[in-house]
């Protein structure tokens, strides 16, 4: 046996085989991974960046859907995303009767100017000096809905003089989010590190091995001289 021969035998094993569909499984599952990595990059930095700037102002995003249903209600459905205090999604459903010639609502006159179209908008506001006067938006007062730690949520109903209508509001700090965002870039370095480490000791142990097995086969390469 040969000195490559016994160094090749102590590294054990050869990898199994893998089919080609397992091979592309992989390679799919581990671009999907590393789809997750980036997207949580860039929540980290929208998050960080959405914290600043909630200092001095709101950040407000709206999607409205107002108009006409088929039995003549007026009917809305909004979605509200907010950054103040908190990030904030608040979802708004309702609808009201037909117009009856006297009271004309919301529903009504919004159903009118949409015309029938979805609507996206975008505010950037700063905070109230003074709320009376109203030259600027408030915080989010979330005192008077449920929470716990860094998370508020609200779920209202209303249905009086033909009109339904229903709120939900939820609310989460942003240092709680971007503490979810964090979690798998902090545990595929983790994996890098272990990896990385594995290997070293890996290859130690093998190159140890190696040695030693030469060793025993060849000796340590010293020789005698006979005594004369």
């Amino acid at each position: 046996m040969t000195f490559f021969e016994v160094v090749s035998r102590s590294r054990g094993p050869a990898e199994p085989y893998r089919s080609p569909t397992e091979c592309e499984e992989q390679q799919m599952k581990r671009r999907f991974l590393n789809l997750l990595w980036v997207s949580s990059l860039i929540g980290c930095a929208a998050i960080c960046l959405l914290w600043m700037r909630s200092t001095s102002g709101v950040d407000s995003a709206s999607l409205t859907y107002n108009r006409y249903l088929a039995n003549g209600r007026a009917a809305s459905n909004e979605v509200y995303l907010t950054s103040d205090s908190r990030l904030w999604i608040n979802i708004i459903a309702g609808s009201v009767a037909p117009y009856d010639g006297q009271l004309v609502w919301g529903y009504h006159v919004s159903a009118d100017m949409s015309k029938g179209k979805p609507r996206f908008r975008y505010d950037r506001s700063p905070y109230a000096t003074n709320v009376f006067v109203g030259d600027g938006r408030v915080p989010t007062n979330d005192s008077a809905m449920s929470g716990w730690g860094p998370l508020r949520w609200q779920d209202f109903r209303r249905s009086s003089n033909g009109e339904q209508f229903r709120s939900i509001t939820f609310g989460v700090s942003h240092w709680a989010i971007l503490i979810l965002f964090l979690l798998l870039p902090s545990y595929r370095i983790y994996l890098l590190r272990r990896s990385t480490r594995t290997n070293a000791t890996k290859a130690n142990g093998e190159q140890w091995v190696a040695t030693e097995r030469a060793t025993e086969r060849f000796g340590n390469g010293c020789s005698i001289a006979p005594a004369r």
